[in-house]
């Protein structure tokens, strides 16, 4: 059985991400309509404290790509393709509960910032066929749970070495200014689903 974690911890974490319907508009272009991105994917970061009574305080700095495709995406009358990147920054604090054994399941949320960047074309040759080519600054938050499980022990590690699985849900407080000014184009909100794991060390 593993004492509860104190001190300082770093680690990383990749996930499968899965946006949530954003809705779009392009005046010049006769567009209104939701737009759905496909699966992309989410890389973090992390430096932590653990405080030894099950609270963990985290900085974590990460980044998600999403991409849609002429074949699978069509937004009223015309296809278009395009992609949404974040940068995001934020303050997380975990609590883990203490079960007696190396099984440690979590909760968590977190505060933040991110700098979301998007283009979206049309898949026509048209002269408005660049809709949106912006990034705009936004206040986000996250709340997840997750199940971690130290595995030191068998690696013969020093330092305590857990590996993690967990879910989060990612969005923005406001909508975004992400607007194109040549031709009206016009992405709201920001916000996802994310899946995945990772491993945490304690220094």
């Amino acid at each position: 059985m593993s004492a509860p974690v104190s001190g300082f911890t770093i680690g990383v974490r990749g996930a499968a991400s899965i946006l949530s319907s954003s809705d779009f508009s392009a005046p010049a272009a006769g567009i209104e309509e939701s737009l759905d991105y496909g699966e992309g994917y989410n890389l973090n970061f992390m430096l932590g404290y653990a405080f030894g009574n099950g609270l963990r305080l985290e900085a974590e700095a990460g980044y998600t790509g999403e991409n849609c495709s002429c074949s699978n995406e069509e937004v009223g009358t015309r296809k278009v393709k395009g992609e949404l990147s974040a940068f995001t920054f934020m303050m997380n604090a975990y609590y883990d509960l203490d079960l007696g054994s190396d099984l440690v399941p979590y909760v968590g949320t977190g505060l933040g910032g991110a700098n979301v960047s998007s283009k979206i074309e049309s898949c026509e040759s048209t002269a408005t066929n660049l809709l949106l080519d912006e990034s705009d600054y936004v206040l986000v938050y996250q709340v997840g749970a997750g199940l971690g499980y130290k595995i030191s022990e068998f690696l013969g590690f020093g330092n305590g070495l857990t590996v993690s699985f967990d879910y989060r849900y990612l969005a923005s407080f406001q909508d975004m200014n992400l607007r194109d000014s040549s031709n009206g184009g016009e992405l709201e909100s920001f916000g996802g689903h994310y899946v995945g794991g990772g491993v945490r060390l304690e220094l």
